[in-house]
């Protein structure tokens, strides 16, 4: 039986094996939502929090893998995702240049 508070941020196995990580607190529901290891997203009321037997654990090496964007999916640093804007516009105000009609 849990009876630890869910902490945002703390990875947990559940006893069936699942593993996830408290990602929000919702007091107005009193409900605990949470993200599984392949992103799955799922909630706990805290009847079902404190019953269930879960086992605080610390965060996997890979727990940021259903996040990354891999070459082959076409992301890669080119012409498409930067921009070259030349001189930065900001750079030629002055404080005389904003007071000048006044």
């Amino acid at each position: 039986m849990a009876t630890q508070i869910a902490k945002i941020g703390q990875w947990y196995k559940a006893e069936e094996g699942a593993i996830f990580e408290v990602v929000a607190l919702d007091d107005i529901s009193s409900s605990i939502e949470i993200q599984y290891i392949d992103g799955e997203i799922g909630e706990y009321d805290i009847d079902s929090w404190l019953q269930d037997n879960l086992q605080q654990i610390a965060a996997p090496e890979d727990w940021t893998a259903p996040y990354e964007v891999e070459k082959e999916q076409g992301y890669a640093e080119d012409s498409t995702t930067t921009m070259n804007l030349g001189e930065d516009p900001l750079q030629s105000i002055t404080y005389e240049n904003l007071f000048n009609d006044l």
